[in-house]
């Protein structure tokens, strides 16, 4: 497959190359009959586009899912000591019964819509 690429913005040409060929940023720019030509890396140019604030920088994205992730373990940890503690509360036991899968099926649905949130953001981690 080639992975071949050409943009044209008024005096300036970016190519990328083919994988086989290290996935180099090409830009070209023609200024009074010179052309000046640089190779990038991916690497460089996300590391440009960090420091000048036009994407969040790698660490700030993982640290702000590392809270995302603590605060909803939290949650569910709560939910599950709630549930537990009354369980074990001597009550009417059908009573009991049928809330404690009311609450857990709840606890449950949080979890789930947790992890499809972690799908996505495990997919923008891959892409940081």
């Amino acid at each position: 497959m080639n992975n071949t690429m050409n943009i044209n913005i008024p005096e300036l040409n970016i190519e990328t190359t083919p994988h086989d060929k290290e996935g180099l940023i090409w830009l070209e720019q023609e200024t009074c009959g010179t052309i000046n030509r640089i190779a990038i890396h991916p690497m460089h140019l996300r590391h440009m586009a960090e420091t000048l604030g036009l994407v969040e920088n790698a660490e700030t994205a993982a640290q702000k899912l590392i809270e995302s992730l603590t605060r909803r373990l939290q949650v569910l940890q709560q939910r599950m000591t709630h549930l537990g503690e009354y369980l074990e509360t001597p009550d009417n036991e059908q009573a009991a019964l049928s809330y404690a899968k009311t609450y857990s099926t709840a606890s449950a649905e949080i979890a789930e819509q947790f992890c499809a949130d972690l799908d996505n953001g495990e997919q923008e981690a891959a892409h940081v």
